[in-house]
């Protein structure tokens, strides 16, 4: 459990407090599943970011065929992921204007 929790923290998804005089730890959810999605939306641009910088190091062939097709395959996820986020804040704001 503490793996998972010390996870969603680093993620910014939760607040870890310690408890005085206790092991215990007390932990609140910073976020909804907006946080969520823009944390993973986070990652897999840092994840992208990567794949391309190694792209130079993959000799033409099968295997760089495959790095691009994984490059375009998360870019895929960012871009649909954006979009949705964008539809749900327009949702969002549109509600509240109601």
């Amino acid at each position: 459990m503490s793996t998972a929790v010390r996870q969603l923290a680093s993620w910014g998804l939760a607040k870890v407090m310690p408890q005085p005089g206790s092991r215990r730890l007390l932990i609140e959810a910073t976020g909804g599943i907006e946080s969520l999605l823009e944390a993973s939306q986070a990652r897999a641009r840092t994840l992208i970011a990567a794949l391309r910088e190694g792209q130079d190091l993959v000799d033409a062939g099968p295997a760089r065929e495959r790095l691009h097709e994984v490059i375009g395959l998360f870019a895929g996820y960012v871009e649909v992921g954006s979009q949705l986020l964008s539809s749900y804040r327009r949702q969002r704001a549109e509600d509240s204007a109601t």
